[in-house]
């Protein structure tokens, strides 16, 4: 897996659009079929409060600050949990 693929340039946070967000929009959305506690989010591209609802849930799980903003620890733990989904 070429890292620089999956890497994040910036925080995500409620309000974003862009193409990362639609990424890990679908990334949260495969993984909700793993984790019943995980809601599926709208893959739509914009960062709303379904997407930072699941965020967050990863956050708590993964023992990291649950704040909904998907940071760089956040971004690596939920690629990290879907690559191992695969």
């Amino acid at each position: 897996m070429n890292q620089a693929l999956f890497s994040l340039k910036s925080s995500l946070k409620p309000g974003s659009q862009a193409d990362a967000v639609w990424l890990l929009q679908a990334m949260l959305a495969a993984l909700s079929r793993h984790y019943i506690n995980l809601a599926r989010p709208a893959i739509n591209g914009t960062y709303d409060e379904f997407t930072r609802q699941a965020v967050r849930r990863v956050q708590r799980a993964c023992g990291l600050p649950d704040n909904g903003v998907t940071d760089e620890k956040t971004w690596n733990e939920i690629v990290q949990m879907f690559c191992c989904w695969q």
